[in-house]
């Protein structure tokens, strides 16, 4: 049902985007001046986002019945914007001095309806041959991991504050956690997720179709953007610390 290598890419993509997520919510924390704190949201939501955007899109393409098929781009790109609005969530919250359990639970449920809506966002643009419906139980098991996930991000970025070899370890447990969680909920969202074909016209003007070359193109383009971002928030904290 699932490629096994897709699907290793995308918990993959999923830890290294919850790590730099965390990595940037820390670094805007750090900084005092609203106008160096803007800037590095608005290129952490972006680069963040497109990671979370290209684990679910990977994703889409290891659940092998929808391999090799259209998307409409529009929805694609409505997808996109709905990941980078968890990205932006969870810079926003994590990067506060303190978070109480009300935006807490709040953030969780945000980043829970984010996730969601970058699946069915994405899968409401297969092309007209084909209809989609979806299993209660497992989108609701989705919703709830999303959710977990959600706090565990918000809720680490205020214990990871500071350096030291003990920090740097529990940044990358953390990361792995709520990565898998992350890409956990998305492979649930596929598995509530049944496609039939209706025998209409399947293609319309703006469709974009799907392959693992894409997919492996995708992968190497998250990981670029990750680590552009995660090594620049890490040398803008090394100045920073060399200049106070």
């Amino acid at each position: 049902m699932f490629d096994p290598w897709l699907s290793g890419f995308t918990f993959g993509i999923a830890i290294l985007a919850a790590y730099v997520a965390l990595a940037l919510a820390n670094r805007i924390a750090a900084t005092e001046s609203r106008e160096t704190r803007v800037p590095w949201f608005i290129l952490g939501s972006l680069a963040t986002g497109l990671g979370l955007w290209a684990m679910h899109f990977v994703g889409l393409m290891a659940f092998q019945i929808l391999q090799v098929i259209s998307y409409d781009v529009n929805h694609l790109i409505g997808s996109a914007i709905a990941a980078t609005f968890v990205a932006a969530v969870i810079l926003v919250l994590g990067s506060r001095r303190h978070l109480g359990p009300v935006l807490l639970a709040a953030g969780s449920i945000a980043v829970a309806a984010g996730l969601t809506a970058t699946h069915l966002v994405a899968i409401g643009g297969l092309h007209a041959e084909l209809t989609v419906s979806y299993r209660a139980v497992p989108l609701a098991l989705g919703v709830g991991v999303a959710v977990l996930a959600g706090l565990l991000l918000l809720a680490a970025p205020e214990r990871l504050r500071g350096g030291g070899s003990e920090i740097s370890a529990l940044r990358v447990t953390i990361s792995v956690g709520a990565g898998v969680g992350l890409a956990g909920a998305h492979f649930l969202f596929l598995l509530a997720t049944t496609v039939a074909r209706t025998g209409r016209s399947s293609q319309g003007d703006h469709m974009l179709l799907t392959s693992p070359a894409l997919g492996a193109v995708l992968v190497v383009a998250a990981v670029l953007i990750l680590s552009v971002a995660l090594l620049g928030a890490l040398a803008d904290r090394y100045l920073l610390a060399r200049s106070s």
